[in-house]
């Protein structure tokens, strides 16, 4: 979800993971040539262009480095 939005940044929030909040994981975030590790279920995008569509995929990565299945957005500034 896009909670903020403006002509250069993004603040997107995403849900945890179902039964993982006794295990450890992060989250890996990419849009655009850039990735990203989260450790909590948002992030702040800066720097970004105006007027510019952004296909953002999150993924979780558990303590045994296994992935989840993408999950997608799409955002514009």
């Amino acid at each position: 979800f896009v909670t903020v939005q403006s002509t250069n940044s993004l603040n997107i929030s995403w849900g945890r993971p179902l039964n993982m909040s006794l295990v450890s994981h992060y989250f890996l975030l990419s849009y655009s040539n850039t990735t990203l590790n989260c450790s909590q279920n948002y992030s702040s995008l800066m720097g970004l262009s105006a007027g510019v569509q952004y296909n953002i995929t999150v993924r979780t990565v558990g303590a045994m480095g296994y992935f989840s299945s993408p999950r997608g957005l799409t955002a514009y500034t």
